[in-house]
């Protein structure tokens, strides 16, 4: 099988062959499991193309006409298509990515219990699991493969919260938003590190990457209430130092 060709309903029939059969090796679940990852990052790379290509076609057309004196209305209705397919695109990519999280988060149960899980049944998975899954969104966070990492993320955090992993893996979900320009999504998936686990090294430091982001959309404001908040909490900290060089930047 040549696992750099193989279709989405390829991909699909073979992860739930794997399910159904309930006798699946871990060979077999870490194959699959490497081909819905694979799927997933081919997704990312396909709407980052799109996106670009429909910019430069927007662009290209904002260039050579007068929306707003069209008086037909044409040239407005053509961007106003072209933008309706693309969120269309990215929502039937969003979809997929969706069952393929599921399909992921099945196999990693089913490649926790011994020799493979039945039908219906669950299993834990190890901290060496949980840490392959964090090191694959790391990297395709690296790649800015957002939402691909961000399913990754999201699976650390909703299956494994106890996990010595999560709060890593909450920081990484909010640098997925931040990375798209999701200031509001980035800023509240930030928090959340501080707010459950306040004693974890990446506490100070998303609060301090709220901050940032937050400066970074010119929220100067809020930016600066987070580094308040920096200091206060985390005084000793290394963050609370670079708060302070923030703070004194915008004032």
């Amino acid at each position: 099988m040549r696992s750099s060709k193989m279709p989405y309903r390829g991909v699909l029939a073979v992860c739930l062959g794997v399910l159904a059969a309930g006798c699946a090796t871990k060979r077999d679940v870490r194959t699959v499991q490497d081909e819905m990852s694979r799927l997933s990052a081919r997704q990312d790379s396909l709407l980052r193309e799109t996106r670009r290509q429909t910019q430069l076609i927007l662009d290209t057309l904002k260039s050579g006409f007068d929306v707003q004196r069209d008086l037909g209305g044409e040239t407005s209705h053509r961007f106003q298509q072209l933008e309706q397919n693309l969120s269309r695109l990215e929502e039937m990519i969003n979809q997929t990515q969706l069952v393929v999280a599921q399909l992921l988060e099945r196999l990693d149960r089913t490649s926790a219990m011994p020799g493979g899980a039945p039908s219906g049944t669950t299993g834990v998975a190890s901290s060496s699991d949980v840490e392959d899954l964090y090191q694959q969104g790391q990297t395709f966070l690296q790649d800015q493969s957002y939402a691909t990492a961000r399913m990754a993320f999201e699976q650390i955090v909703t299956s494994h919260a106890s996990d010595p992993r999560a709060p890593d893996a909450q920081f990484g979900l909010a640098e997925t938003y931040a990375g798209e320009g999701n200031t509001d999504r980035a800023v509240e998936e930030f928090q959340k590190v501080e707010r459950n686990w306040p004693r974890h090294e990446k506490a100070a430091q998303s609060l301090l990457r709220a901050g940032v982001v937050s400066l970074q959309a010119n929220r100067r404001d809020r930016a600066r209430d987070f580094f308040q908040q920096v200091r206060q909490r985390y005084p000793s900290s290394p963050e609370a130092q670079e708060a302070d060089r923030q703070l004194r930047s915008i004032r």
